[in-house]
């Protein structure tokens, strides 16, 4: 046990004790002594007005009445005390008083008696204060002897308290040691000046010097600090004075080796009563990796948007709630609004001459699936006021929780692309239709052979008509002059026989019908030659399918009516379809074309017996179906999966390209929205079932 402390809390028990044997009997004395004085005030008061009540009696010679006074004066208190009555006149003398004697000290009390509202006399009562003063004797010793005890255990609490307390200090002082100790941090204690008076043992694995260099004033603070940042340390320090007093500081600092760190310091200043600045408390941290780490990460984030801006596509970052947080170089080329102009705004409120519509639901839809969204040919406006067209690729950004942080918003103007599309779908229906242009060109050459040849018939006939025609010129001319011989009506006669006027008359008329027929004939070809190579736009048409159908049949009709009988069964009441008009030929043109070398690799190219293809329109609830059948092999069940995929094909090397069907998928599904699928059976045929929505786009 420390003596010292032991004599202190004896000293503190003592005092205590003292304290309370003069206090509790003193408060007792004083409590009891204003309870005695307030009672003896209100015995006066009460016994004076009894008093001036027998005074007022006999108002002339109430001095004679010294008698009753003094009977009234030896009447017992209230209180069972023992006390000393007065009765005196104006002039101080005594009329009449009780014969009670009442030791010393006393206390005295007195009021006014009153006869007819004027004071008189007065009335006084003393009593004696020596049973208090023996009251809180008794307490005083009672007291003392109660303290003592209590000073006796007071005495080993505050001890054993102080000891324990003792140990409790100890104790924390060992945790902080050890605390500062493993803490990853420096502690210190300094002052405005730069001098440190307490710095824990790290110190000099941190920097290198000791830290009896710093305690010892032979080193200041700022001596390690690097000169160019002990400005902005200054404004720091001088900034947080006048408001909460403290600061976190970053700046570089030189070990004893010369190599320089990065410490972060984080600062209370303390200050004394009168607001002078006391010490200041500091913790310093080796920020160096971290802060390494963020010139690497600033570094990383300038490439990132150097590569951003070095994209040729349209890159815009939206935040879940669709506020533009990044937007590259090439938006603001092909969109017309800057940078600036548009982050920190909602997507949807940014005045970008686009479907805004289809962006709006899209990004909906983005959202609420949580999945890639495409969207092909977004309309808009060039900066050159000219119509475009945007590819856009709306998709989710997933944080750690696997909720959505945000979209990303790539696009790319496709203008050039979609008008390169449609020359070259223009180009492919050229190829097709010059690959059927020697099946064509017989189509056309067999009614041009037969008008040829009716032409020439007319030519001859004419010829024949018209020598016949001079000899009944010559038979008129002699009727009207009336000198018609026998010899005019013999040269009529001969060149009759000699044209065979009745042939001629049968053969002209159906020479002539022939030739209209031939030329409808060719006239029908041409038609749907133009109707089926005429370049389709971007934009969708009301299209009269069974029309269409019946212009691509008639254009392939050379590839299948040597092997095939061509039935079509094409609903009148068909509405028109919103579609390309361009790319459904195209499509129907391919599966025709497919189907009737379907079947001629199963009758052979001159057979005895012709196959059937079938084709069918027919309205499904908002859908408009086409139906292709043909009697072919079937499509075999290990290549089923395949024959939409781009290159595919069975056919020999130089009879396609097996681009037909990959493009007949790519028309219907993607670009119009619909179906294409088939049935197939080996052996008997494949049919295949084309749907487009009827609705508007």
């Amino acid at each position: 046990m420390n003596p010292g402390l032991s004599l202190k809390s004896s000293r503190l028990a003592l005092t205590i004790a003292v304290m309370v044997a003069v206090f509790l009997p003193l408060g007792y004395f004083v409590l009891k002594y204003q309870k005695m004085a307030l009672i003896l005030e209100t015995e006066v008061e009460a016994n004076a007005i009894f008093a001036s009540q027998i005074i007022n009696a006999n108002p002339d010679y109430w001095q004679f009445e010294k008698a009753r006074l003094g009977e009234f004066l030896s009447l017992p208190s209230i209180a069972p005390v023992i006390e000393k009555r007065r009765i005196t006149n104006l002039n101080g003398e005594i009329v009449a008083q009780n014969q009670d004697e009442v030791r010393q000290p006393l206390i005295v009390r007195s009021h006014d008696l009153h006869e007819s509202g004027k004071v008189v006399g007065r009335l006084e009562i003393a009593r004696s204060l020596q049973p208090l003063l023996w009251q809180t004797l008794f307490i005083g010793l009672l007291t003392c002897c109660i303290i003592a005890v209590i000073f006796f255990y007071l005495k080993k609490y505050i001890i054993e308290a102080r000891d324990k307390a003792e140990e409790a200090l100890q104790e924390s002082e060992e945790r902080y040691r050890l605390l500062v100790r493993n803490i990853p941090a420096i502690v210190c204690k300094g002052y405005w000046n730069w001098e440190i008076d307490f710095v824990d043992d790290k110190i000099e694995e941190f920097l290198g010097y000791s830290k009896e260099e710093f305690n010892l004033r032979r080193l200041k603070w700022r001596d390690v600090v690097v000169e160019d940042d002990l400005p902005n340390m200054q404004r720091i320090f001088w900034e947080a004075l006048k408001t909460n007093r403290s600061y976190v500081r970053e700046y570089r600092v030189k070990t004893k080796e010369g190599k320089t760190i990065w410490v972060q310091e984080r600062s209370q200043i303390v200050c004394s009563e009168d607001g002078e600045v006391d010490h200041i408390s500091a913790v310093f941290f080796d920020i160096t990796q971290s802060r390494q780490a963020e010139d690497d990460l600033r570094r990383a984030h300038a490439e990132i948007e150097q590569l951003f801006a070095s994209i040729t596509s349209i890159l815009i970052s939206l935040t879940p709630g669709g506020v533009v947080w990044h937007w590259n170089a090439e938006a603001e080329k092909v969109l017309g609004l800057t940078a600036v102009q548009a982050l920190g705004q909602r997507l949807d409120k940014l005045q970008i001459p686009w479907d805004v519509s289809r962006i709006s639901e899209a990004l909906a839809g983005c959202r609420k699936k949580a999945m890639t969204i495409r969207l092909e040919n977004v309309r808009f406006r060039c900066r050159d006021g000219k119509n475009g067209f945007l590819g856009i690729t709306l998709s989710p950004i997933r944080g750690e929780a696997e909720e959505i942080s945000g979209f990303l918003l790539l696009g790319r103007d496709v203008t050039e692309r979609i008008v390169l599309e449609n020359q070259l779908a223009q180009a492919q229906k050229l190829e097709s239709i010059g690959q059927l242009a020697a099946g064509i060109a017989h189509e056309i050459n067999t009614p041009i052979q037969y008008i040829g040849d009716n032409t020439r018939f007319l030519q001859d006939a004419y010829k024949d008509l018209l020598s016949l025609l001079k000899e009944y010129q010559s038979l008129l001319e002699a009727g009207k002059a009336d000198a018609v011989t026998a010899d005019h009506l013999e040269r009529v006669e001969a060149v009759t026989r000699e044209v065979d006027l009745e042939y001629l008359r049968d053969e002209i008329p159906a020479a002539i019908s022939q030739s209209l027929e031939g030329v409808e004939r060719v006239a029908k070809i041409v038609r749907a030659m133009k109707d089926f190579s005429h370049p389709g736009t971007v934009e969708k048409q009301a299209v009269d399918l069974n029309k269409a159908i019946e212009s691509t049949i008639t254009v392939a009709r050379n590839e299948w009516k040597y092997v095939a009988e061509m039935v079509t069964d094409l609903d009148p009441s068909l509405p028109l379809v919103p579609c390309r008009p361009d790319e459904i030929n195209q499509v129907i043109l391919n599966i025709i074309i497919n189907a009737a070398h379907a079947i001629a690799d199963m009758v052979g190219r001159e057979p005895e017996e012709k196959g059937t293809i079938r084709v069918k329109t027919s309205r499904n609830g908002d859908w408009v179906e086409i139906a292709i059948s043909d009697t072919g092999a079937g499509i075999p069940e290990e290549i089923g999966s395949k024959i939409f995929d781009p290159f595919f094909t069975t056919k020999e090397v130089g009879k396609g390209t097996g681009q037909g069907l990959a493009i007949s998928h790519a028309v219907i599904v993607d670009k119009h929205g619909g179906a294409i699928d088939y049935e197939t059976t080996l052996g008997q045929g494949t049919t295949f079932t084309i749907r487009l929505p009827i609705g508007k786009d």
